[in-house]
């Protein structure tokens, strides 16, 4: 899951950003958070977030269609 490009609702608005860390609850390996990165953002932007805040976003796959298209 690290470095995967995500979208985070923060305020009814989706901000893009990448996964750098992962924490597990103790008892399981059931994803509590994550640490993000905010793309254009400050290392002072980046926090850990709930994972329940979050979607996983095919960024690459996006492109790749949108080029595709274009052609």
């Amino acid at each position: 899951m690290v470095g995967k490009s995500i979208e985070v609702k923060w305020e009814n608005e989706w901000w893009q950003a990448t996964i750098k860390k992962v924490k597990a609850e103790k008892s399981s390996d059931k994803i509590e958070k994550v640490f993000v990165s905010y793309v254009g953002g400050t290392m002072d932007e980046d926090e850990w977030i709930p994972y329940t805040r979050f979607v996983i976003v095919c960024v690459r796959e996006i492109e790749r269609d949108t080029e595709r298209d274009h052609r």
